[in-house]
């Protein structure tokens, strides 16, 4: 509550003291948001989002963000960018942004949902040898290699599989994966079907190859 005392002198006469009845108590002030907070960038596994604080009246003199995953809080994720990972995956990221100033309430504004994230993307490269391949003899070796444009790491599984030889597995390792299959039996012309199965944060992805079994 604010008061007002007001002291009048004049030459000859003791001062004089009146205050003022008090106001009513001192409210805080509320902050004025005239435009939303935004969120911009992709919603896919390894791309960055970036938060806009939006339009505050006055001027903040400290802003806070808080990133949410469908709507709850992303642990640590409290700076003005983001990078999705697996973790994101299938969930709505928004933001929400507090502004701050002395003599106010604290203003909060959330910002709309992204689309759910999806995972990212690999490319396959195959590379398949020896250049002749003998039935009974020869086993095909064939070297994996998988990228992701947005530098996530590539790790999982590769499967390489031929009509009549067992279906071989390995191990993704720095983007990279080496299966070396039985011998053919037969000769001709076999075609080799290579899966990627992907992670939490990679989408999988499928490609053939053939190779062409000769006599000797």
């Amino acid at each position: 509550m604010i008061t007002l005392r007001v002291t009048a002198s004049a030459t000859g006469y003791s001062n004089a003291v009146a205050t003022s009845d008090p106001t009513a108590a001192v409210v805080a002030g509320t902050f004025v948001n005239t435009a939303v907070p935004t969120v911009s960038g992709t919603a896919r596994a390894g791309r960055v989002l970036t938060a806009n604080r939006g339009t505050w009246s006055p001027a903040p003199t400290s802003v806070a963000y808080q990133w949410l995953a469908d709507g709850a809080p992303i642990a640590s994720a409290t700076g003005t960018t983001l990078r999705l990972n697996g973790t994101h995956v299938g969930k709505r990221i928004s933001v929400r942004v507090t502004v701050k100033a002395a003599g106010y309430t604290d203003g909060v504004k959330t910002s709309a949902q992204t689309a759910a994230v999806v995972k990212g993307p690999v490319t396959m490269a195959v590379r398949v040898g020896p250049a002749k391949v003998i039935a009974k003899r020869t086993r095909v070796q064939l070297v994996v290699t998988l990228t992701n444009p947005d530098g996530l790491t590539v790790g999982g599984t590769v499967a390489v599989s031929a009509t009549g030889l067992t279906a071989r597995t390995a191990t993704v390792v720095d983007g990279r994966a080496t299966v070396t299959l039985p011998v053919f039996p037969t000769v001709g012309r076999k075609t080799l079907t290579i899966r990627y199965g992907g992670t939490s944060a990679l989408a999988g992805r499928t490609t053939t190859t053939t190779v062409f079994v000769v006599r000797r």
